[in-house]
């Protein structure tokens, strides 16, 4: 399940958007998320798995990094290793592909590093780039990418995240019962979009993890939204 959502700005959408779906959200600033104690603290209060960003501009801090080895991932518009680094997000990223004509690019989920952009990839998916293409066409053809793709991708890594532990215990789990959550981080980027869009994810699934059995209970497409907007992205993590 969606556990929390972690945002560095307190007036975009995403808040009152899951706080009607009955998911907690908190605002932590910039030096905090630096910092990273407070947000280390939240985080596990929430018993959080596994962080997804979509979108977060900012960098992943070493006390956070340390903390959650191999389990924060990004997306990101384009294909790695190219047009990426930083100031290369949203539709910069764009501009630069079709001034260097490429004829295709897409979507790379990753995990994160030290250094933008960089981390191990787990997945990408490619889109073609015509000739008559503008920044603006490509950027609709990768959204289209990410929304079919990125939630898919959670669930993998949640599931294999349960198989691992079950195999790790056996069938000696008694009665325990464990949710593996997916947390979210929003920020403001930019106004380029020119339309108002929702970016609905259903990668939170709710593992039952008895007795060495695991069922799965989609929660739905509510359970995990990002709300993009003229004015706002929000991310998401866990």
């Amino acid at each position: 399940k969606v556990a929390v959502v972690l945002s560095n700005n307190r007036n975009v959408g995403v808040h009152a958007r899951v706080n009607k779906l009955g998911v907690p959200s908190f605002v932590f600033s910039r030096e905090e998320f630096a910092d990273g104690a407070p947000v280390l603290a939240k985080l596990a209060e929430y018993d959080t798995d596994l962080i997804v960003l979509a979108g977060f501009m900012n960098k992943i801090s070493d006390p956070l990094l340390n903390a959650y080895p191999g389990k924060i991932i990004n997306i990101h518009p384009a294909l790695l290793p190219k047009y990426g680094g930083k100031g290369m997000y949203g539709i910069h990223v764009h501009k630069a592909v079709v001034a260097a004509g490429e004829r295709e690019t897409g979507i790379t989920i990753h995990y994160i590093d030290e250094h933008y952009d960089e981390g191990t990839v787990i997945f990408q998916a490619k889109c073609p780039v015509l000739p008559s293409d503008t920044p603006e066409e490509v950027a609709a053809k990768v959204h289209a990418l990410e929304y079919a793709h990125y939630p898919k991708v959670i669930e993998d890594l949640l599931v294999s995240e349960v198989r691992a532990q079950l195999h790790d215990i056996g069938t000696g789990c008694g009665n325990e019962h464990r949710t593996c959550t997916v947390f979210f981080v929003e920020q403001v980027i930019h106004h380029e979009l020119e339309r108002q869009s929702f970016y609905d994810l259903h990668a939170c699934t709710q593992v039952d993890h008895t007795v060495g059995r695991v069922v799965f209970r989609p929660i739905g497409m509510k359970c995990l939204s990002v709300y993009v907007a003229e004015e706002d992205v929000a991310h998401v993590v866990h």
